[in-house]
């Protein structure tokens, strides 16, 4: 499929993404008010990004430090030259789409740079179903300075082509150029360029409304509380997202049973997923809120519990390598997944209540009253000195310890009674400073380095990978330092809002433990690409030293709180992580592709679905009939009356509607004429924007076709085609029917054969899906053809007793 300016875009930004972590348009210019202007004050989905300065080597900001280092620099530059190299020698195959692409990938660098390094603005307006597609109403602004006209030109030569050019408007005074809407292409494309800005429009009504609201020169009420809940320094991304207006249009789709569970979740009180990214004095930060109303129900209950608190981390040592801590009620989580359970479906509700009740008679083991016994703390850490990830320990808070011994006890006479012998391993129990550990040795010799522990205590359950990582949390002391007594997190355990959930990350060290595995995986990385043709211009003496980047490097700290507007997010670091507010820009450029790819697949599969059952059909109506029908039924004249799909009817479950056809009478006469309305929804692609009546699901015909002219015109019976003897080539090789394109849709119900073409057999078959199209082989099965197949294989797989060899490299 022919990449498009977006997703080349995208291609670049995820691929600095997730090289090395490095933070796009940053450091930030200062914000240029037109892209708030931009911001619709309807808005279903914004994104703006500030555009890329020049990092300032004397800057207190460890990020913008890291930036500013030649060597970070010179690797920066030779990614974007081995990214640019790689797009341009892309392997494009031939015609039309190849000079397209070949375009692209001339112009891909350009936007590439522009997008990541300039002020933009992205928008949506409208996203709704209409029929087979998305009615999309949204719009794009970047301020391209000098880049503009060149970027408006390779837009023009990319969207036109011979048959669909655009007509030029004029709108607010400025000259833009229109593509009108049609079926291959449902949105209609608005793009113009002004004063060193590039407007594109998507939908009708897209530019007139930016151009109005630019000239208004007003900031939307939304945008500016936005930028009050989530306030940065130095804002490099903002996005924002309309929950409420997305879940009321697309919930009701998906049935009652969905919105049920949407509002048993409690996502239907939520309204807006908001974000920020930039600079502060040391390094990045990014914060986010989801905004709900009301009393929270469903998954937002969970977090109305108590605030995390600097003695709830005291365990978990100052070396953390990682270390996160969770509010959760484990109790109230049951209860909110049974009660949404109940009112999604009250028979499954009914069920795990049964299931519980059963499980506490058979076992002794009453879930409730254990989770009722543990609190609302939880954590899970590994630090350097304790083993680093083999040191990994689980905590949870003990309210009840004998209920949890009793438990403890409970589960173990049930998963290993006293007369199983070895065979299911032992459990060994270990004295410990005061405590007892318990841990499991597995029967298996090869398995003896498994032995998950475990020790109850008076505050806490302790899990750990084994014995040791357990003892090393019951050897803390009150007076060790604690990762709460770092400044990065003591600094963000304050305020008045509860904390749900703080997590901390130990980022030079894991720099210091992972750098090198970069440095052996590029080399081995760009050679397989090069082996698959793709030439990288990469190698790893354009990575920088390692000293380079660590000594810029500072731990990263999240925290989740509950405030009075929802749930706030908040995390500082050096470098950014793919939050939402800083992947706003990709989130955004892909949406509509996202969108697009994922609805094609699914109507690709509901295709394929179609002809199977068609399939089915036909090979039902062989085994009454000892014979497949023809193209189309005769009277004993030999006058064609009604096309094959009439009278596989009764074999898809259409019987009714079989019998309402007077069937010697042709397809247009008065009567049967009126059914063509009555074709059932099964003959519908659900790709095609055909007619009513009209169908695409055509059998092959011709002299060696499948589903060819009667082999007796004067023979009026419906079984009057070929057999299943006949078929010598092989059903597994042969097409039955095809699904092809609107070009040649045809009634229903009408007496005609369709033939490949003889120099052409794609003729007929491209332009409903990207690439190819759907073929029904005689045995059953429905397989995708590329359009890139061979043309004699093509016209091989079209007859079903021409004795040449198939082919085909994609079974």
């Amino acid at each position: 499929m022919m990449a498009t300016p977006v997703s080349g875009i995208g291609i670049a930004l995820v691929a600095m993404f997730f090289g090395l972590g490095l933070p796009l348009g940053m450091p930030p210019e200062k914000e240029n008010p037109v892209m708030g202007y931009a911001a619709p004050s309807d808005c279903l989905v914004y994104a703006t990004w500030a555009g890329m300065a020049a990092p300032n080597a004397a800057s207190s900001n460890q990020t913008e430090q890291l930036l500013a280092e030649p060597e970070v620099k010179a690797f920066a530059a030779a990614l974007e030259r081995a990214i640019n190299s790689a797009v341009a020698s892309a392997p494009r195959g031939g015609g039309d789409d190849a000079e397209r692409a070949a375009r692209l990938a001339k112009s891909a660098p350009l936007w590439a740079r522009t997008m990541i390094t300039r002020p933009a603005a992205m928008f949506l307006t409208k996203l709704v179903p209409q029929g087979n597609n998305l009615a999309i109403e949204g719009g794009l602004i970047l301020q391209a300075d000098a880049a503009a006209d060149p970027l408006h030109a390779a837009l023009s030569d990319l969207l036109t082509t011979p048959d669909h050019k655009p007509a030029e408007v004029t709108i607010a005074g400025r000259k833009f150029q229109r593509l009108a809407a049609r079926p291959d292409q449902p949105v209609e494309i608005t793009w113009g360029a002004s004063n060193g800005f590039l407007m594109i429009g998507l939908g009708p009504g897209a530019i007139e409304g930016l151009s109005s609201r630019l000239a208004a020169k007003q900031e939307p009420a939304w945008l500016t509380q936005l930028k009050t809940n989530l306030p940065i320094q130095r804002r490099s991304s903002s996005s924002y997202i309309n929950i409420k207006q997305l879940v009321d249009t697309f919930a009701p789709l998906a049935g009652p049973q969905a919105e049920g569970f949407i509002g048993a979740l409690g996502l239907k009180q939520v309204t807006s997923l908001q974000s920020s990214t930039g600079l502060d004095e040391s390094g990045v930060v990014s914060r986010s809120l989801l905004a709900y109303t009301g009393q929270p129900r469903g998954l937002l209950q969970l977090a109305e519990g108590g605030g995390i608190k600097a003695a709830d981390l005291k365990h978990i040592p100052a070396d953390a390598l990682v270390a996160t801590s969770l509010s959760l009620d484990a109790r109230k989580a049951l209860e909110v997944f049974l009660s949404s359970l109940a009112e999604i479906d009250p028979n499954a509700g009914v069920s795990a209540q049964d299931g519980l009740t059963q499980l506490a008679a058979q076992t002794g083991i009453d879930v409730r009253s254990l989770l009722a016994a543990l609190g609302e703390r939880w954590t899970l850490h590994a630090a350097a000195g304790d083993g680093s990830w083999l040191g990994a320990a689980l905590t949870v808070q003990v309210r009840d310890k004998p209920q949890v011994i009793q438990a403890q006890d409970r589960i173990l006479a049930n998963l290993m009674p006293p007369n199983a012998g070895p065979r299911l391993g032992r459990i060994v129990r270990t004295p410990f400073s005061g405590q007892t550990i318990v841990h499991f040795v597995p029967p298996d010799i090869e398995m003896a380095f498994f032995a998950p522990a475990w020790c109850i205590t008076d505050k806490h359950v302790i899990f750990g990978l084994n014995p040791q990582a357990v003892k090393s949390v019951l050897l803390r002391q009150p007076s060790d330092k604690s990762v709460a007594d770092l400044p990065e997190v003591a600094a963000r355990l304050g305020g008045t809002d509860p904390l749900v959930a703080v997590s901390y990350y130990d980022t030079p060290k894991f720099f210091e433990m992972t750098y090198m595995y970069a440095q052996i995986l590029l080399p081995m990385g760009t050679a397989a690409l090069q082996r698959e043709g793709i030439p990288v211009e990469f190698d790893a003496a354009q990575l920088p030293a390692p000293r380079t980047i660590s000594k810029h490097l500072r731990p990263s700290v999240s925290v989740l709180r509950r405030t009075k507007l929802g749930l706030e997010s908040e995390s500082r670091q050096t470098l950014p992580g793919m939050n939402i507010g800083a992947s706003a820009p990709v989130a955004v450029a892909l949406l509509l592709p996202a969108v697009q790819a994922g609805r094609e697949a699914a109507r690709r599969m509901q295709g394929a679905n179609n002809l199977k059952q068609l399939l089915l059909s036909m090979h039902n109506f062989h085994d009454v009939n000892a014979g497949f029908p023809a193209a189309y039924s005769t009277n004993k004249d030999g006058k064609p009356l009604l096309s094959w799909r009439v009278h596989i009817l009764p074999y898809l479950e259409q019987q009714q509607l079989y019998q309402e056809f007077h069937l010697d009478e042709p397809w247009d006469s008065e009567h049967n004429k009126k059914l063509i309305a009555k074709m059932p929804v099964l003959f519908r692609s659900p790709n095609s924007l055909a007619a009513p009546g009209k169908t695409i699901y055509l059998g092959v015909g011709g002299k060696q076709g499948l589903l060819g002219k009667p082999l007796d015109p004067k023979d009026d019976r419906q079984a009057n085609g070929v057999r299943m003897a006949d078929i010598t080539d092989g059903t597994s090789n042969t097409v039955m029917i095809v699904e092809a394109s609107d070009a040649v849709a045809v009634e229903w119900t009408k007496p005609e054969e369709w033939v490949p073409d003889e120099k052409d057999p794609l003729k007929g078959l491209l332009g409903l899906r990207p690439n190819g199209f759907n073929a029904a082989f005689a045995d059953g099965s429905v397989r995708f053809l590329s359009k890139s197949i061979d043309l004699q294989t093509l016209k091989n797989l079209f007859m079903r007793d021409d004795g040449n060899p198939i082919n085909l490299p994609d079974r």
